[in-house]
């Protein structure tokens, strides 16, 4: 491999590397607000539940702690499919321990936990560019893949 190869693949490393933390940091800025969403639900339960013990009534708070409750029960999902979103752009994945693995980690260096076996799918391929190389026979001029005679000397190829 030579220099400028390396040079390359180091750029298209960083610039990989610099995406993906664009993207990861953009999902938790988004995991933020949602968090800031939950606490505010949670403050509008603690005063509803104040003012119900202050009326020496608890069941007066009892619709807007399910209400509030609710949301925030979505709320948690969408935060974990947004951690889901970051695992899987970086290639890990969560043990019930909480400790992040490597998506093929068939055991977690934490616990000892035994991953189910995944098999990997296959994706179909990317079309390979597969340059056939042919000559004559005759005079060894280089071909075009889809020539029937040689450019050089005229020759029918097969």
């Amino acid at each position: 491999m030579n220099l400028f190869q390396k040079l390359k693949d180091g750029a298209n490393k960083a610039t990989d590397y610099a995406q993906q933390t664009i993207k990861t940091s953009k999902i938790n800025t988004e995991i933020a607000s949602v968090k800031r969403e939950i606490e505010r639900n949670n403050l509008h339960i603690g005063n509803a539940v104040y003012k119900a013990y202050k009326a020496n009534d608890l069941t007066l708070a009892e619709e807007v702690i399910r209400i509030f409750s609710d949301n925030n029960l979505a709320l948690e999902i969408e935060i974990a499919e947004l951690e889901h979103e970051i695992e899987v752009i970086k290639n890990e994945k969560m043990c019930e321990c909480g400790m992040k693995v490597s998506v093929d980690a068939r055991f977690c260096p934490s616990c000892g936990k035994r991953f189910p076996y995944e098999p990997e799918v296959e994706s179909a391929p990317e079309e390979a560019v597969v340059e056939v190389y042919r000559e004559c026979d005759n005079c060894g001029m280089e071909l075009e893949p889809d020539a029937k005679f040689c450019q050089k000397c005229g020759v029918i190829v097969k």
